[in-house]
């Protein structure tokens, strides 16, 4: 019996988690700015102009070290999963950036990212993706790696999801390790983050 191929998607390190994938930098603004799919995404996690991203990802924005530039107010994203509009928002911790607000929600496309007015000029802003995800109502059937490493994962979504740790030897370089986990955790917060290159498995 010859069994059909798997669909596969594979990330070099370098885009495992990419803090400019999304948009590249980006200057604080004394006014609120939205920046939209269509016009304004230029980072090579998006595919074209419609906001869809390669596979779903979390998203992350990266504020440049700039003391006294930002305000401790709500960046919101808005976007699309499973064909149902999500949002979330994340709050720098104070206004001399220096941080990484990284995301929980899984997005499909992303539409929008607003930006309250900040105090001046002088920060910036980066726009990332981070955990990859699989399709809307699917799970990855497994993963492997390029190189000896770490594949976090997560089982589930939510409160009830479950992280888990893979060591991956030398020797099991290129071997696929087969699990049904949501999503492969990217987070450099993380203790064991995937940071080598990774090719996921589609169900």
């Amino acid at each position: 019996m010859i069994k059909a191929a798997r669909r596969t998607k594979s990330y070099a390190a370098a885009d495992v988690a990419k803090v400019n994938g999304i948009k590249t930098s980006i200057a604080t603004s004394t006014s609120p700015v939205t920046y939209l799919k269509a016009t304004d995404f230029n980072g090579t996690a998006i595919v074209s102009v419609t906001g869809v991203l390669d596979l779903p990802r979390t998203v992350t924005i990266s504020l440049s070290n700039s003391v006294g530039s930002y305000v401790a107010s709500a960046i919101t994203l808005t976007g699309t999963r499973g064909g149902v509009t999500v949002t979330e928002t994340l709050t720098p911790p104070d206004a001399n950036g220096n941080t990484v607000l990284r995301g929980t929600q899984a997005f499909d496309v992303l539409d929008s990212v607003a930006f309250p007015a900040q105090v001046n000029t002088s920060g910036a802003w980066q726009i990332g993706v981070q955990d990859i995800c699989a399709p809307f109502g699917d799970k990855f059937a497994g993963a492997e790696l390029a190189a000896a490493g770490t594949i976090n994962v997560q089982y589930g979504e939510g409160s009830q999801g479950l992280p888990d740790a893979i060591p991956v030897a030398a020797g099991l370089v290129g071997i696929p390790k087969w699990f049904a986990a949501s999503r492969v955790l990217t987070s450099t917060a993380l203790a064991v983050p995937t940071t080598v290159g990774v090719t996921v498995y589609l169900a």
